[in-house]
């Protein structure tokens, strides 16, 4: 059987995998290359219970092909330190700052000893305490944390259109967090955390068009996390960004050709016709 899986991440007990639910755009709407109901669907699968004799729990979301791309620019951003910052931990960025602070002091010292030393010593450590401070504090201004950038990439999903006639719909709650710093101070091995939660809520129906969900009604059907490390999390996301692109040099290309050809011919017939009731 075919399948729309693009990348996959696999532990014990849990499973993570992105697929393709890409589809093209009418040719009245070419422009647009995709239509409307266009995403990258996220699935994860505890199989806990299950190894125990009972049921795994599948979770579903779906990110649309620009907020994917703005979470693989997060990801990249995040693991790859693109300001060349030095990271060290808190404990060192503390001890740099207390250095900085000290021997700024022993330069203003220094500085207001009116000469009560002689000149060849004063200047010696003027110049040598100068140094000391410029040199640490562009240490201490170029420190990013530990374990790399921080992320929070969240978004909720009320399926509206699949509106029951209770009032309820699907839910997806979808979360992806990065968190390099453990409680204990330590860089953690696996920082990214991708949560999805489905539910069915009544919907709510804004003036403005938008639509979002009551909790009052609101009743969780699944529930799953997983952990990632930076290098899965990073492989998972360019395989993503990487089909998407092999998708519209696939698809897109034809369909941009059909839909401007279509676009000029409209444009010519209907210039004709303007003409052809002019002359009459």
């Amino acid at each position: 059987m075919v399948s729309s899986v693009i990348a996959a991440y696999k532990t014990r007990t849990k499973a993570l995998d992105f697929r393709a639910y890409l589809r093209k755009a009418d040719e009245d709407n070419y422009a647009g290359v995709y239509d409307t109901h266009s995403c990258i669907g996220v699935v994860l699968c505890d199989y806990t219970n299950k190894n125990n004799g009972g049921q795994s729990i599948t979770v579903k979301a779906n990110l649309g092909v620009e907020q994917l791309l703005e979470l693989y620019e997060q990801v990249k951003a995040a693991i790859q330190n693109p300001h060349g910052k030095m990271m060290v931990d808190d404990a060192s960025g503390a001890v740099l700052r207390d250095a900085c602070a000290e021997l700024t002091a022993v330069r203003d010292f220094v500085a207001g000893s009116n000469g009560q030393m002689p000149d060849v010593q004063l200047q010696w450590l003027k110049e040598h305490v100068a140094n000391g401070v410029q040199k640490i504090c562009q240490v201490r201004d170029s420190i990013s944390p530990a374990g790399g950038n921080p992320v929070d990439y969240s978004q909720v999903r009320v399926h509206a259109h699949k509106q029951g006639e209770d009032g309820k719909a699907p839910v997806q709650e979808l979360r992806i967090t990065r968190n390099g710093i453990r409680s204990d101070g330590s860089v953690a091995n696996n920082p990214w955390t991708v949560r999805i939660v489905n539910a069915i809520a009544p919907v709510i129906k804004k003036q403005d068009g938008t639509v979002t969900y009551s909790p009052n009604g609101y009743q969780k059907v699944g529930d799953v996390y997983t952990m990632v490390s930076d290098g899965e999390m990073f492989r998972l996301l360019t395989a993503c960004k990487r089909f998407i692109g092999l998708w519209e040099n696939a698809f897109g290309l034809n369909l941009i050709t059909a839909g401007e050809t279509r676009r000029i011919e409209e444009y010519a017939a209907a210039n004709n016709t303007a003409a052809a009731q002019q002359q009459a």
